[in-house]
């Protein structure tokens, strides 16, 4: 997942990507409903876009 990460960080300049350690932040993985890793979580405008990306996003 790292190379998707990394080609969409580069495709988008505009938006930020964040990498949130679930491990040592799990009340904010809990409140983002993170059930598998790895996920993608979308928003624009602070408004969450509904779409979570799990393992089966290539």
């Amino acid at each position: 997942m790292a190379p998707l990460f990394q080609q969409l960080a580069a495709k988008y300049p505009k938006a930020s990507f964040l990498k949130v350690d679930v491990d040592h932040c799990q009340d904010t993985a809990a409140a983002q409903g993170v059930s598998a890793m790895p996920t993608f979580i979308f928003y624009r405008n602070k408004v969450n876009l509904i779409l979570k990306c799990h393992q089966a996003c290539h």
